[in-house]
């Protein structure tokens, strides 16, 4: 066995349909954050110089990465919860980049909406690449019915 099996999945055993939300949220700002830094820092390192909303799609692929690594900690039964984490953390960043005043209808749309939800996708993409070919063991059905 691994490390998550012995250790970190029997902790998150525990936890809620609701939790995964804000668990999906913390891991969601981690890795899109880490993603970003690290692509700016290659581009900064070329020399190149890219406007801020360069950073809005690259964290796509940090959000990607939340929910392999996610999906394969969560029960089978914890599947909108993650990609939905995500979507409150898309929003977030969106909020913080974007304001909530100073552009009009489409650009308010595309912002708190469009973003959110292309974030909110490209997480779920990483959970069904992970749970794909995944064959549900015996330990995990017993992690779905809830907690002890």
């Amino acid at each position: 066995m691994d490390l998550i099996e012995e250790q970190v999945k029997p902790a998150a055993r525990g936890l809620a349909a609701w939790q995964w939300v804000g668990v999906s949220l913390v891991v969601g700002i981690f890795f899109g954050f880490l993603d970003t830094l690290m692509i700016g820092a290659v581009i900064g390192y070329l020399g190149f110089k890219v406007p801020a909303y360069f950073g809005v799609p690259t964290t796509f692929t940090g959000y990607f990465l939340a929910g392999m690594v996610l999906a394969r900690i969560a029960p089978a039964a914890i599947l909108w919860q993650i990609p939905g984490g995500i979507v409150i953390c898309a929003a977030l960043v969106m909020l913080g980049l974007a304001g909530l005043s100073g552009h009009g209808v489409f650009w308010f749309l595309v912002n708190f909406f469009v973003i959110p939800a292309l974030a909110g996708g490209a997480c779920y993409a990483g959970v069904w690449f992970v749970r794909r070919n995944s064959v549900q063991r015996p330990s995990d059905e017993a992690a779905s019915e809830g907690p002890p």
